[in-house]
């Protein structure tokens, strides 16, 4: 045993003195932090003020179109100071309204017409309402790009529409009563576990959960990869620089390959460390500034991040052992990377499979997923963190992993024993059988 810790202890103080590791370990967390939030500051900025020419062709929704639209705070204003209303939210576009109507004017016509000043950059956008709300081709937005109506222009026109059917159909509505009868009701989400106790209230506890499990997850899959990868070009250097040769002559090559093994997944474990603690840190200076945030951090389980560990480290077990084996069968980083095609498939299929899991958590295919040795460190993560699966589903997972790591132990130890001193070409299917049988 005291060799397997020298080669743990080589493997671990090696890496962690490396200058690349110590920038991205306290990088990391600024990384990730920027990739979390960069979409949502980018999707803030909106598109700006935009020139909004308006056909009205059935004289009334013009005007219900502009009022909802200001009423909204999605009109440019004429207050000479600001220059624009005061918008929130992530829909903060603002428009400035041109009537462009021209009375007697079909649809088609209409959309001939503007279709040129468009070409010509007289405006941005145009929106062409016929006077029947019900008739197909009725509203018509063109712009230069494929997008779709803006949602706040889209919302407005649907309550304009209502709107005029209302008048149509004499009801005796103005425009602050249709409002009040259309605006949509606020559901309050309750997860509630097994037991019929109530886990978490409110759209903001249940995102703060999913958003730990989520990150937790993408952390796995960065975790898999990157050091997946490094304990696979590990093998490959010692052996064409012929180090293996001399360590093989005082320990065996599975004693070697768990040290290497367990040296490299104690390094991932200190970076994750290290970024939990920056995220357990920044997270109470978030909460202190911005008080809001309080109901996000309030729907997380401390329970997760003890499942995140046991699972992390069961799964990068099974991982690491298959890129070991594969490192050992292989002479180049060409081969390799071959090689290793059907080792990074799976963990990039369990990644996606965590999108089909959050719409269905207690599906079939989400709990066969979640079992499955694996997919499990992914999928059994983002489940604990969305639902309560059912006890004997966790321990059957844990079994699995344990009795798979067991498994790809063996067969990677085979591989390793005959791989490590082979060179040349890259072994075939057969070979490894042989290998298997043989060692």
């Amino acid at each position: 045993m005291s060799r397997v810790f020298a080669v743990i202890r080589r493997e671990y103080m090696v890496r962690v003195k490396k200058r690349s590791f110590i920038v991205l370990t306290l990088l990391g967390p600024i990384l990730i932090a920027g990739l979390y939030s960069l979409p949502i500051l980018f999707m803030s900025f909106g598109a700006g003020d935009q020139r909004l020419a308006v056909a009205d062709l059935s004289g009334v929704m013009g005007d219900l179109l502009r009022a909802d639209l200001a009423r909204n705070n999605h009109l440019v204003s004429d207050d000479p100071e600001t220059g624009k209303g005061m918008g929130l939210g992530l829909e903060n576009d603002r428009y400035e309204f041109l009537d462009v109507t021209q009375p007697g004017e079909s649809v088609a016509q209409a959309r001939a017409r503007l279709n040129k000043e468009l070409g010509a950059d007289r405006f941005d956008a145009y929106l062409i309402m016929g006077d029947d709300p019900d008739a197909e081709n009725n509203f018509i937005y063109g712009s230069h790009s494929s997008s779709a109506l803006h949602r706040s222009v889209d919302r407005a026109l649907t309550r304009a529409a209502i709107n005029m059917r209302s008048q149509r159909q004499s009801l005796g509505l103005d425009a602050e009563a249709l409002a009040d009868l259309t605006r949509p009701v606020r559901v309050l989400p309750v997860r509630v576990d097994k037991s019929g106790k109530e886990v978490s209230s409110g759209i903001g506890q249940q995102l703060g959960a999913a958003g730990l499990a989520w990150g937790m997850g993408f952390i796995f899959y960065i975790t898999f990869l990157v050091w997946g990868t490094a304990i696979m070009r590990g093998v490959i250097e010692e052996k064409g620089s012929r180090i293996m040769e001399v360590l093989l002559a005082s320990i065996t090559p599975t004693q070697f390959m768990v040290g290497k093994v367990t040296g490299i997944g104690l390094v991932a474990l200190t970076q994750i460390v290290v970024w939990a603690a920056c995220a357990f840190f920044g997270s109470i200076w978030g909460v202190a500034a911005v008080p809001q945030l309080a109901e996000l951090t309030s729907g997380i389980n401390p329970a997760m991040f003890g499942w995140f560990i046991l699972l992390f480290l069961l799964g990068f077990a099974i991982y690491a052992l298959l890129f070991a084996a594969v490192g050992s069968m292989c002479t180049t980083d060409q081969e390799a990377q071959q090689a290793a095609q059907p080792v990074l498939l799976l963990v990039v299929v369990s990644f996606f499979a965590m999108f089909a899991v959050q719409r269905a958590p207690d599906s079939t295919f989400a709990v066969a997923a979640s079992i499955f040795p694996l997919s499990s460190p992914l999928v059994m993560l983002l489940r604990l963190g969305i639902t309560d699966p059912p006890w004997w589903q966790i321990m059957l997972t844990v079994a699995l992993m344990v009795v798979t790591i067991l498994a790809v132990a063996w067969l990677a130890a085979r591989i390793f024993r005959v791989g490590t001193l082979m060179y040349g070409k890259r072994a075939t299917l057969p070979e490894l059988w042989r290998w298997v049988r043989a060692a």
